[in-house]
């Protein structure tokens, strides 16, 4: 079966990885993606998804999703970050995502899962209140491409103690409607390998920003999370993610902007 049921469960297909998910220490931060694409129009849906499914088929599955006209999403088993930038991705990143659309199409987004267990409550509630808060508003457009919308609702009253709570409306911006991770569904999809990965990039790094950042009033910004970045020299683990704060002027760095002006952006969106 290359498309299968919206209510499938990947780690019910691909067993191996539901055990060493369980064998696993709660140290390691594990990341989940869930990709949504729509084929383009002079492409056969059948050979796309077929190709797109051997493309992806030992860590991921394909299913359908009503909210698509003519695609699927990509679900992958948990990884760690190093994993996900292990170039896994790349066979399809660089094969059937050709023949596929994903950021201007106004049906597609990209869903990144976090562990909470690995995360705590404390920088669950942390995360929250950053996606939400209105201060970040113009930071989180940017980045993610999409605000407020149908399927990521911001809610400007969120607090850190609603990490505790589970949600039951599976839309918000930062999702809590399934047990055991925080789903952040603020993304557009994105099948251009430098913004698929600037995204993977920027969901670890506001973990790692969460762990270190105080939670008293005024610290939970995107300023903060920017000067973290800069401070604690994360180009090196987020080039991506660095690369585009640097082009998008929310980190200013001569030396590195030098050369980061020589790299081709022109296919972040796609």
């Amino acid at each position: 079966m290359t498309v299968r049921s919206y209510s499938t469960n990947v780690l019910d297909i691909l067993e191996g990885h539901r055990k060493l998910d369980k064998e696993t220490s709660a140290k390691l931060r594990w990341l989940g993606v869930e990709l949504e694409v729509e084929v383009r129009q002079n492409r056969e849906f059948q050979d796309v998804a077929y190709q797109a499914n051997r493309e992806v088929d030992q860590f991921a599955i394909l299913k359908h999703d009503g909210s698509l006209h003519n695609g699927f999403e990509i679900v992958s088993v948990p990884g760690t970050y190093a994993w996900h930038k292990s170039g896994i991705w790349d066979r399809f990143l660089n094969g059937a995502a050709k023949d596929c659309k994903a950021f201007n199409t106004g049906t597609c987004g990209m869903h990144v899962h976090v562990d909470r267990v690995a995360l705590g409550n404390l920088n669950v509630g942390k995360i929250l209140v950053f996606l939400n808060a209105a201060v970040n508003r113009d930071f989180i457009l940017a980045i993610a491409g999409r605000y407020n919308t149908d399927y990521c609702k911001i809610k400007a009253e969120t607090r850190i103690t609603t990490a505790r709570e589970f949600q039951t409306d599976h839309y918000n911006a930062a999702s809590l409607s399934r047990h055991g991770t925080l789903e952040i569904r603020i993304f557009k999809g994105n099948v251009s390998a430098l913004g698929f990965y600037r995204n993977i990039e920027f969901v670890d790094a506001l973990a790692s920003w969460a762990s270190d950042v105080s939670f008293r009033s005024g610290l939970l910004t995107y300023h903060n999370f920017c000067h973290w970045f800069s401070q604690n020299h994360m180009w090196n683990k987020y080039p991506t993610l660095g690369r585009w704060l640097m082009m998008k002027h929310f980190i200013n760095h001569k030396k590195r902007l030098d050369t980061v002006l020589e790299t081709d952006f022109g296919g972040l969106a796609t």
